[in-house]
């Protein structure tokens, strides 16, 4: 099964379930096999309809069921996805992260080929090691 937001939903709501429960949900291989999940508000009845029916469907066994994205389902639960005012600070920090990813990709590349030529190096002293034992040997 490939992975996609709704697998981050599944388990955001199997959390909520567990937070608001005080119970581990039953695992979904169970519930595939025809073990029914017991609805959080039957557990805490102070869980409101839309709270309940979120988890519900936060958790539904086939994920094209599911919601498809993290704010889509935190919308089920009336939570607005939070904003960020001044995204720019968090650019900022975006951009210097690619760019010292690139320079170690960079410099991993110029690591690469001085292995490489240590090895070269390793091998042609090996050569001459073995060349030498084998005249100190004929004598």
């Amino acid at each position: 099964m490939s992975n996609g937001f709704y697998t981050d939903v599944y388990s955001l709501a199997a959390t909520l379930y567990t937070l608001l429960t005080a119970q581990v949900p039953l695992p979904s291989p169970m519930r595939a096999y025809g073990m029914r999940l017991e609805p959080p508000k039957q557990i805490n009845s102070l869980l409101s309809d839309r709270i309940n029916r979120a988890i519900l469907k936060g958790m539904a066994l086939k994920p094209e069921e599911r919601s498809q994205s993290v704010q889509e389902w935190l919308g089920l639960l009336g939570i607005g996805a939070p904003r960020i005012a001044n995204d720019s600070p968090l650019r900022e920090w975006q951009e210097r992260l690619r760019k010292a990813q690139e320079d170690k990709l960079k410099d991993n590349g110029d690591w690469r080929e001085r292995f490489r030529k240590a090895q070269e190096d390793n091998l042609k002293d090996n050569d001459d090691w073995r060349e030498k034992w084998r005249k100190a040997c004929e004598k």
